[in-house]
């Protein structure tokens, strides 16, 4: 585990919640690459990083945002999806989208423990930047699959809360600046003040 500190460790949360909810006996998603990433890593995991809050949490925020990609996709023309903080999500796996341009976006630590668990495709790409390190937007556009009328989705899943308001507010300003001729659709989640205040309390993040 000793490879896994700081960002990386974070990671290990929604990672193990959807290994420990795929595992129960009527599991909101089913997600069998979590599990076999989460007993690669370190089987204990499940047991330290996962409170049962957590677990219910994280597993509606992700069928939510399953049904919003798989609903994206269907109705896009030239589907473009962009997943900034993507940690050891495996929503591309978990919704068999391997034929969809796929880009996953995060810190270098983050990516490089990310490529001992995932391959890049013709159609899946990985960027080992910040996404306040806003040159990820030139490697997006000069992606093979990237069109003027593509349609986007950016998806922003258990990263924002980590953020002040105004490094949030600049990273959606400058999206929606680089992407303004496109149809752009992001989906993201928020935390209020008083949650952010007391993730020291948080069973999980604490």
């Amino acid at each position: 585990m000793s490879e896994l500190k700081g960002i990386p460790e974070s990671m290990l949360i929604p990672l193990a919640v959807k290994a420990r909810e795929t595992l129960s006996d009527m599991p909101i998603i089913n997600d069998p690459l979590s599990v076999k990433i989460i007993k690669e890593i370190d089987n204990p995991v499940l047991d330290t990083y996962v409170d049962w809050l957590s677990q219910l949490g994280i597993s509606i925020r992700t069928e939510i945002l399953d049904e919003i990609v798989i609903n994206f996709i269907k109705h896009a023309n030239h589907p473009f999806i962009i997943n900034i903080g993507c940690g050891l999500d495996t929503r591309l796996s978990r919704l068999k989208l391997n034929n969809i341009p796929w880009i996953d976006i995060d810190v270098p630590e983050s990516i490089n423990l990310r490529k001992r668990f995932f391959n890049e495709t013709y159609f899946y790409k990985m960027i080992n930047k910040s996404m306040f390190e806003y040159t990820w937007i030139d490697d997006v556009k000069r992606n093979v699959h990237f069109k003027e009328d593509s349609d986007i989705l950016i998806i922003f899943e258990g990263v924002l809360m980590y953020f002040e308001k105004v490094e949030v507010e600049a990273v959606y300003k400058e999206i929606a600046r680089s992407f303004d001729k496109h149809h752009l659709v992001i989906a993201s989640e928020f935390c209020s003040k008083f949650m952010t205040k007391h993730t020291n309390n948080h069973p999980s993040v604490s």
